[in-house]
């Protein structure tokens, strides 16, 4: 068994006793000093470590670096630096027989811990004088029976991190390519393995996935997510949406701690902690902020991240010679029409598995053939010279196995007594395939109500293109813009070239596809697909939802180079229709080498500083380069959602009185005659009391979070939200004229991405950060 460090000298006498008895000496306190490397990061201010936080750091190098996840610490849940055990896991024994065993150890130490609570000084066994000793000399018995209900055990991560330090030579170059390009810190390299051990199929029991373990809602905010293709768990699509959350936290917070820490607690929560506490502070806020919702992740988040960076900066000081893998560059092929998996990987002469692999974004159904590989995916090749182009190779995909549409979803309401073996029966398809195109994590575990997807048998072939015979497509003209003649229709163009209805559609805004004119200039989408006859760079028409993000990340390009190279103005303003020019027709996710900094300083010094000295008060450091703020995660902020411990609740936006009566098992009336009101409207932002005697207060917060998931979740299923900008209150203007400029923008959404905004008390010359919401294509 391997000891803590003891910190005062009576109990390092104890200890060398023991040593003597043992035949060994323990290693010399980590709190005492830190002599480990200092990232660039954490020695510049960029990423604050104060002394006190050391014992707290090393605790967490420790998991990382000492002990694997054969094993663990018992510790002190509030000073985590007060670990009482080093427990080893014998190999082989079960979920369950691990945690009886871990029980058994923290039962052990809370009867130790409560017999010295009761003041017993002396005649103390050799354990009993050395657990003392983990405390400060003359501690209070108060501070031993509270210490003997904070027991808790941490599983060790040591070879989880050795291998996701191999792993992380994968993406490692493009990582820091996103953060360069937005001129982030490049330490925030480390945070993958905080959040997965730079695993992209890691996840949680929360729901989190991928590399940077978005949560769904989280997640949609900038990718998409959905039962056909989940960006989430694409390594290279997620590391962007990293980068824009985190800068968007960093504008909110201004502090990279608080930044860093609201990756995992939300920017609502810190900036409630910053108003409460009044300071910035990490040390301050860790130690001081109370909420139910700040718990022991949220509390130590910044901490594992800062042990994460030390030990990432110099890996092979803890375990020795690490390979890096080599870096992946695969080739990036957007789609055209949809396709069958198995035809993408037969026409690039690639096993199923091996085109799987690279397409990590891409769920279960489409692998099983129950969906298409959607239009416009980026699909990834791995590079090979020995290949022809995957993009003249795709073009030799038969007309017949090419398909205009996703195939459709079926549908089945979950009746009480059903089973899923019972309903796969009666749909003649196996249980695996509902559990893979659901997302069940159990096959045992569905309920009366649910909606389950069938597998689609027999797709309707209607849905492929099939020309007359002896009919090509025509070549799009030079200018990829056509003049309709008389008796033209849209159907009849497309097909003409060669693309789809909908797509010359949505390239031109038209609602009505049998409303054209002669005279008419129609932009032909599809342009971008491959490389001008013209010269080198290829030519993209914007669809309906793009972003000039979206597109440099499927073009493997950057946002500066489509910039620069197309003469924008901002790169947040763009249309559909518009034609966007690709610099050298790139098809690999590099960014050009004139777009990133030389040298990893030459980057500091462009980025944010140490920023954690900033006043609360003080205008935000600009984060250069930086996308414009994202809405906080509102799934995960159930703090809005809580009932105070007085009985009452704040009135969130879309909530009435009949809503939060429909809650509580009650009337609005009810509602209205308890809190005084002489009609059933309310005000946003009101408190109310409620009346808790016919469900529970838990039951109440359930039903409350559950309907604005359903709400938010309904929004982002239509809409995506790219970017942010300012606006400022003039005089006269409420919520409500703001709103009524903007389309589809919901109030909810308007007020997440302004935490500190109270809705009532706007005031001229104050800005508001909007969200710019645009439909999903």
């Amino acid at each position: 068994m391997q000891l803590h460090p003891i910190r005062t000298l009576a109990g390092l006498a104890v200890l060398l006793a023991v040593a003597i008895i043992w035949g060994q000496l323990p290693a010399a306190p980590a709190a005492a000093q830190d002599t480990s490397p200092v990232p660039p990061d954490v020695s510049d201010g960029t990423f604050p470590k104060p002394p006190a936080l050391y014992p707290r750091v090393a605790f967490w190098k420790r998991i990382y670096t000492e002990v694997g996840t054969d094993g663990g610490l018992i510790h002190d849940s509030r000073d985590i630096a007060v670990v009482y055990e080093v427990l080893r896991l014998p190999k082989g024994l079960s979920s369950r027989s691990r945690e009886r065993k871990i029980r058994a150890r923290k039962r052990h130490f809370e009867k130790l811990l409560l017999g010295l609570a009761g003041g017993r000084r002396t005649g103390l066994s050799v354990e009993e004088r050395r657990v003392l000793g983990l405390f400060p000399e003359g501690v209070s018995n108060t501070t031993l029976r509270a210490a003997s209900r904070q027991l808790r055990f941490q599983l060790g991560q040591a070879n989880k991190f050795r291998d996701g330090v191999a792993r992380m030579g994968r993406w490692e170059d493009y990582i820091k390519e996103v953060l360069l390009e937005r001129q982030l810190p490049l330490g925030l390299v480390a945070l993958p393995h905080v959040e997965s051990s730079y695993n992209p199929d890691a996840y949680s029991h929360a729901g989190a996935s991928g590399l940077w373990q978005f949560t769904r809602g989280t997640g949609r905010m900038f990718m998409r997510v959905d039962h056909v293709v989940d960006e989430r768990r694409d390594p290279w699509i997620a590391s962007v949406a990293a980068a824009r959350l985190l800068a968007g936290n960093y504008e909110k917070t201004r502090t990279w701690p608080l930044a860093i820490t609201a990756y995992n607690h939300g920017t609502s929560g810190m900036m409630r902690a910053v108003r409460k506490l009044g300071t910035r502070d990490i040390e301050t806020v860790l130690d001081r902020y109370k909420s139910r919702t700040f718990g022991f992740a949220s509390r130590n988040f910044y901490l594992s991240f800062l042990a994460a960076l030390e030990v990432e900066t110099d890996p092979e000081r803890y375990f020795g010679p690490i390979t890096k893998d080599a870096p992946l560059r695969p080739e990036i092929v957007p789609l055209d029409h949809y396709y069958k998996a198995s035809t993408l990987a037969e026409v690039l002469g690639l096993p199923l598995a091996d085109l799987k692999k690279h397409n990590r974004a891409l769920l279960s159904p489409v692998w099983s053939g129950q969906k298409l590989v959607p239009r416009g995916y980026g699909l990834r090749v791995p590079a090979s010279p020995e290949r022809a182009a995957p993009r003249a190779m795709l073009a030799g995909v038969p007309q017949g196995l090419r398909f205009d549409e996703q195939l459709p979803d079926r549908y089945y309401r979950v009746k009480r007594g059903d089973s899923l073996s019972r309903i796969a029966r009666r749909f003649k398809v196996r249980e695996s395939e509902l559990v893979a195109l659901n997302g069940l994590r159990s096959r045992h575990h569905i309920r009366a109500g649910q909606r389950l997807r069938l597998p689609v048998k027999d797709a309707p072939r209607a849905v492929a293109r099939v020309e007359s015979p002896g009919r090509v497509p025509e070549p799009a003209p030079a200018d990829g813009l056509y003049r309709v003649r008389r008796g033209d229709t849209l159907d009849g163009i497309a097909q003409r070239f060669g693309i789809g209805a909908r797509d010359l559609a949505a390239a031109n805004g038209i609602r009505n596809r049998n409303r054209i004119h002669v005279g008419q200039v129609l932009t032909l989408p599809g342009g971008g697909t491959s490389a001008t006859a013209g010269g080198p760079a290829g030519v993209y028409v914007v669809r309906r939802g793009d972003t000039l993000e979206a597109i440099a990340r499927r073009f493997g390009t950057t946002t500066q180079a489509l910039v620069r190279h197309n003469g924008l103005g901002r790169p947040d303003r763009i249309h559909p229709g518009q034609r966007i020019y690709i610099p050298g027709g790139s098809s690999t996710p590099r960014s050009d080498a004139g777009d990133t900094r030389s040298t990893t300083e030459e980057a500091r010094n462009g980025g944010p500083g140490p920023a954690a000295l900033a006043p609360v008060d003080a205008a935000p450091p600009p984060v250069a380069r930086a996308l414009p703020s994202a809405p906080d995660r509102l799934p995960l902020d159930p703090d809005r959602y809580r009932v105070g411990m007085d009985g009452t609740a704040i009135v969130q936006p879309g909530e009435s009185l009949g809503l939060l009566a429909q809650w509580l098992n009650t009337s609005a009336s009810e509602l209205r005659r308890l809190n005084g009101f002489s009609s059933s409207r309310t005000r946003l932002g009101a408190r109310i009391r409620l009346d808790l005697s016919r469900v529970s207060r838990k039951r109440f917060e359930s039903r409350r979070r559950a309907h604005h998931q359903q709400v938010q979740q309904g929004f982002y299923d239509r809409y995506a939200v790219d970017g942010a900008r300012d606006v400022t209150i003039g005089p006269g203007d409420t919520l409500s004229s703001v709103l009524a400029a903007e389309t589809a923008l919901p109030l909810w959404l308007l007020l997440a991405t302004n935490p500190e905004l109270d809705p009532n008390r706007l005031r001229p010359g104050q800005r508001v950060r909007v969200p710019e919401v645009v439909p999903r294509g």
